[in-house]
């Protein structure tokens, strides 16, 4: 199921979600972010690999494709 309905897609909206994402694991000086797609989400992986998410091998997630970005200090 995505995040955002279809009727609102290519309007930046989950790009937006996952920025504001970053953001706040980066006030709360996390060390990463971590999301899960499905295989068939080809919009939220092309905006994974934009944003420099890099796969992940999670043997625990099996419906998907794991994906992680590593912060950096601020």
């Amino acid at each position: 199921m995505p995040i955002v309905d279809n009727k609102f897609k290519d309007l930046g909206i989950g790009e937006k979600l996952i920025r504001m994402c970053i953001d706040f694991a980066q006030n709360k000086e996390a060390i990463g972010v971590v999301t899960e797609t499905d295989f068939k989400n080809h919009p939220m992986q092309n905006l994974c690999e934009k944003l420099k998410f890099k796969k992940w091998d999670n043997p625990q997630y099996k419906k998907g494709i794991t994906y992680k970005l590593t912060l950096q200090s601020i």
